[in-house]
C-alpha cells in the first residue's frame, strides 16, 4: 500500500510537472533517499512497509521518546547579565 502511494504520487507529480516531488519520490521508491521521506523503519533499520506496522512503530517511537524519566534535578539557568556586551564581528573577503 505504501509503495502504491508513492508510484501514484509520483506520477501525479510527472504529470503537472512537479520535477523536485517526481525525484523526491521516485528516491524513496528506490530506496535512494536524499531528503524527507515517508518510510518508517524498524529498530533493525529495516524499512517496513505494511501501514499497521508502520502505525505500530510510530506509536512505540513516541512512547519511547515520550515517557522519559523526570531529570534528578532542575537546570540552573543563569541571571542574565546587567551589563550591556559589544560584539564585534570582523569579516574576511578572499
Amino acid at each position: 500500500m505504501h509503495y502504491e502511494n508513492l508510484a501514484s504520487q509520483a506520477e501525479r507529480a510527472a504529470i503537472s510537472g512537479q520535477q523536485s516531488e517526481q525525484y523526491r519520490t521516485t528516491g524513496c521508491l528506490s530506496g535512494k533517499v536524499w531528503g524527507e521521506c515517508d518510510a518508517v523503519s524498524d529498530m533493525d533499520r529495516k524499512r517496513i512497509t505494511v501501514e499497521e506496522k508502520q502505525l505500530q512503530r510510530w506509536a512505540e517511537h513516541f512512547r519511547e521518546v515520550l515517557n522519559r524519566p523526570d531529570l534528578p534535578e532542575r537546570a540552573r539557568i543563569a541571571q542574565p547579565l546587567e551589563k550591556n556586551l559589544i560584539l564585534i564581528v570582523l569579516h574576511q573577503q578572499k
